[in-house]
């Protein structure tokens, strides 16, 4: 399909759209619900606070195009830019060690619990049931998430909640927070082990001024660590 001309904000909604070629035409303010958008081009256009919900976007390209204020699933376009920005490599190589936590069923809530603790912030996230398999996951798991991520300054969290018969609780690792403020460190603690698990009280020992170690509320082990100032 090849879309040219559009003079109001175009709506589309449970459409089968790929391999579209969006060009020369202003999809400012177009909405996309339900529609299949895997290997479509978008070429000098004004995307410009449109927004894209439940969307395949496998292999789209959008090239020289306007893209002010437009959003995927609700997060803006701006905010993933400036994440891939921070995150992309400077050096010859594309490897990045990050974290994945899975869940079971409560990966927006821990994610947010984190977001508000940690001062980071979630810039994407996508459920089950806006994800190409939503036919093939359990109606009820439609609202879970399959894949977060979480803005932690120049590093990244990501994770989502299992399958129902996947799910293995954590066990053999720690999430490790390294600070160098103790009262920083304290707060942390604080939040973090609220309807937890204390395994190891914050205190100071050889190497820190303050370490501690817990297990949330989402069952994720975590310790705290702010070393002794040389």
């Amino acid at each position: 399909m090849d879309i040219r001309d559009t003079k109001e904000p175009l709506l589309v909604t449970n459409a089968d759209l790929s391999r579209s070629s969006f060009t020369n035409v202003n999809l400012r303010e177009a909405q996309f619900t339900d529609v299949n958008l895997a290997k479509a081009g978008f070429t000098d256009i004004n995307l410009s606070d449109a927004n894209f919900s439940r969307v395949n976007l496998t292999n789209v390209e959008i090239t020289d195009c306007n893209v002010s204020g437009m959003k995927i699933k609700g997060v803006l376009v701006s905010e993933l830019l400036k994440s891939y920005k921070q995150h992309k490599h400077k050096g010859g190589g594309t490897m990045k060690l990050n974290p994945y936590l899975h869940f079971n069923g409560k990966c927006e809530e821990a994610f947010k619990f984190y977001e508000q603790n940690l001062g980071g912030k979630i810039v994407f996230k996508m459920t089950y049931g806006e994800s190409p398999m939503a036919d093939k996951s359990p109606p009820e798991w439609g609202g879970k998430i399959m894949h977060a991520r979480l803005l932690l300054n120049d590093q990244v969290l990501m994770g989502a909640d299992a399958p129902p018969d996947r799910y293995v609780a954590p066990k053999g690792f720690s999430m490790a927070l390294n600070l160098n403020d103790p009262a920083e460190a304290e707060r942390i603690f604080t939040a973090l082990v609220e309807n937890g698990t204390t395994l190891m009280l914050l205190q100071q020992t050889f190497w820190a001024e303050r370490f501690g170690m817990l297990v949330d509320q989402f069952g994720i082990p975590w310790m705290i660590n702010c070393e002794k100032v040389a």
